[in-house]
């Protein structure tokens, strides 16, 4: 019974974190209009950060990032994983505490993971993880996003991106411009590539 119990525990946990990266990434990393209604500085600033420097200023090319984007929007701080986690995770644990601890647990492995995996995809140094099928599955996918801005929000845990229509699919000219030297997510100023 408890293998059944952990089992719908995980992908209730799953659907949930999925589902907060989609709506965290999609409406406050992409538009700004919820931090101006809270005046929310911090908000604010992480729009800026996310959607004026890192996808609009620093990623012509996806995996060659330097200084200053070197330090931008890379990691997920575990205090952050703490603070935005603390009420979803209060209110599940009034239902069922297990549900509760899996989610808590999901969302740190997932703050831990997904900044591993987003640093590799931007400034690649051949982490252990980089020859994974998983992992060039999850890089195609996060790339596209850097093409596509409105799309392809999940990152690490995709589902919400299929059950809402933002998913993305390559074109003949994305697999082009993925298979060349240096990913380049837009034309440079000459129109080279």
């Amino acid at each position: 019974m408890i293998v059944v119990h952990l089992a719908i525990s995980t992908f209730l946990a799953y659907s949930m974190l999925s589902l907060m990266e989609y709506t965290v990434h999609r409406h406050l990393m992409h538009k700004i209009a919820f931090a101006k209604f809270l005046q929310s500085t911090y908000l604010v600033d992480t729009f800026r950060d996310h959607a004026l420097v890192h996808h609009a200023r620093c990623y012509a090319v996806f995996d060659e990032e330097s200084r200053p984007c070197a330090s931008t929007n890379i990691r997920v701080k575990p205090l952050t994983t703490l603070v935005v986690m603390a009420l979803p995770c209060l209110l599940v644990f009034l239902i069922d505490p297990i549900t509760a601890f899996v989610l808590f647990v999901g969302a740190i492995l997932n703050g831990a993971v997904w900044s591993e995996i987003h640093q590799e995809m931007h400034r690649p140094r051949g982490a252990w993880f980089s020859n994974l099928n998983t992992y060039r599955y999850l890089k195609r996918r996060h790339y596209l996003h850097h093409r596509y801005p409105n799309t392809n929000f999940n990152t690490l845990f995709l589902m919400w991106d299929w059950v809402l229509g933002t998913a993305s699919v390559a074109t003949e000219d994305d697999r082009w411009a993925m298979q060349a030297e240096s990913w380049r997510v837009r034309r440079t100023n000459g129109g080279s590539r």
